[in-house]
């Protein structure tokens, strides 16, 4: 049974939990790390399941920042322009953008006789005033009439963490025609953005996606050091923004893994295990098998930092590898087939570490 919340005055505020359908909205968790300078177009860089994308001709940098938060969050994630530019028509920067799995947003009705408006919420500040614009858009719509959709808000006061809601209406004209795990929903936070992009209408509530419409009162110029900071994201059915729902690092950790994870072993740590075991099938190679950290959206593309990086733990000695392969992956578990030059004794049970001192990582990739 759903537990919901009522304020001092008696206003049911709704569910008490799982009622924030944004991934790592107090961007707790940055798994990949926590900077990235000269950020690349349409990826996943710092804070875990915020992607973003920009023109090609704008330097971007981020960072997960922790201490310069509203009270009560410690952390946010800030993007910040390392060039100064007039961006030309097609030019944009999207440095905040979260996509939602199909399954995600089933509660806000989309496409039904019982479409849900819905609220988002969050914290944001900047140097730079003036209106901004925030662009829900659904994948795959089952009618493109009801695809995207627009609204502006302002930041005032430059510096400053100003909190901000807002209420999209109900989408009773179409939903995401995708299966359960695949991309339907996303929300782009548009900062900037060229005449392409802003020299529409804004859209009165949902329909067709017209790309003049989708940042309608951005800006379009950029100096070297302009940011946005952003904290506290909710997105909730309904039209009231409830207080931020905190989840603890656990929780939101599981979550993002889900998307993307990684084990590591860091310079300091020598000899680490990593929790692969199996045996040797040749002198030159072993069968490893072992779990995801959790059940992953679908089956993973596994990636090594370093084909060397890691060692064969073996009954007479540690061997270095010298190439990393994967020939089965599921959405839980993997077979591993290191390479080594030589030394191992086929049949013998065999284990992984990282080489000495030296930075070994697994990612697993299953973004949307």
């Amino acid at each position: 049974m759903a537990i919901s919340t009522i304020d001092n005055n008696g206003v049911n505020l709704g569910q008490l939990g799982n009622r924030n359908m944004i991934i790592n909205g107090a961007m707790q968790v940055a798994q990949r790390g926590t900077t990235q300078t000269t950020a690349t177009s349409n990826a996943y860089h710092t804070v875990d399941r915020w992607i973003e994308e920009h023109a090609s001709s704008i330097n971007v940098d981020f960072a997960q920042v922790s201490g310069s938060a509203p009270s009560g969050f410690q952390k946010s994630l800030k993007c910040t322009a390392q060039s100064t530019a007039t961006l030309g028509a097609n030019d944009y920067i999207i440095p905040f953008e979260q996509r939602f799995e199909r399954t995600q947003i089933d509660s806000i009705g989309l496409g039904t006789s019982e479409a849900k408006t819905f609220t988002l919420s969050f914290w944001i500040k900047s140097n730079r005033t003036g209106t901004y614009a925030v662009n829900p858009t659904l994948d795959a719509p089952t009618s493109t009439s009801g695809q995207s959709t627009t609204k502006q808000y302002t930041i005032d006061s430059v510096d400053t963490w100003e909190y901000k809601t807002i209420t999209f209406p109900a989408n009773t004209i179409a939903s995401p025609n995708v299966g359960d795990n695949a991309k339907g929903f996303t929300l782009f936070w548009w900062m900037l953005a060229g005449s392409s992009f802003t020299s529409g209408s804004l859209p009165s509530g949902w329909k067709a996606e017209v790309a003049n419409e989708r940042a309608v009162g951005c800006n379009n110029t950029v100096s070297t050091g302009d940011y946005w900071q952003i904290t506290g994201l909710q997105l909730e059915v309904g039209d009231t923004a409830t207080p931020f729902e905190h989840r603890s690092y656990g929780d939101e950790l599981a979550k993002c893994q889900r998307y993307y994870a990684n084990y590591k072993a860091t310079t300091d740590q020598s000899h680490m295990g990593f929790p692969y075991s199996g045996f040797a099938s040749s002198s030159t190679r072993a069968e490893l098998f072992g779990n995801h950290p959790v059940e992953m959206r679908v089956p993973p593309t596994i990636s090594f930092n370093s084909g060397s990086a890691f060692r064969i733990a073996h009954a007479s000695a540690d061997i270095d590898t010298t190439a990393m392969s994967v020939d089965f992956v599921s959405t839980t578990s993997m077979r591993m087939r290191p390479t080594v030059s030589s030394g191992l004794s086929a049949g013998q049970g065999v284990g992984l570490l990282n080489k000495n001192s030296t930075l070994a990582i697994i990612n697993f990739e299953a973004e949307l």
